[in-house]
């Protein structure tokens, strides 16, 4: 465990994934997921709500995760964490530009595939 430059703790053990797409034996794309790092974070939950898709209730969360800085995360990556938590990228903010830290906007609950 440790802490963000600004004071925050970091308690939990995270690994960020990369997609990479490749074809199957029919030539269909199939996204597969590698390890890009595992590092510490912070996650924060947000907010919350269910919608109707499909005739089904689906449940989405959105989270800020606080990372060290880490050079090459992309909005298109994942964040994967104990319990077989998912969350998906969907902003990155590195704040005052200074490279101290990374706050990760991520929703839970719709899986990118």
């Amino acid at each position: 465990m440790s802490y963000l430059p600004a004071g925050g703790l970091l308690d939990r053990r995270v690994t960020i994934q990369s997609p990479t797409v490749t074809l199957n034996a029919i030539n269909e794309p199939i996204t597969a997921w590698g390890d890009f790092a595992t590092v510490w974070a912070a996650v924060e939950p947000i907010s919350g709500r269910e919608f109707w898709a499909m005739q089904q209730v689906h449940a989405e969360v959105t989270v800020r995760i606080r990372i060290r800085y880490l050079a090459g995360v992309l909005p298109k990556m994942r964040i994967t964490g104990g319990a077989s938590k998912v969350y998906n990228i969907e902003a990155i903010i590195n704040p005052r530009d200074q490279n101290g830290q990374l706050e990760l906007l991520c929703s839970e609950g719709v899986v990118n595939e």
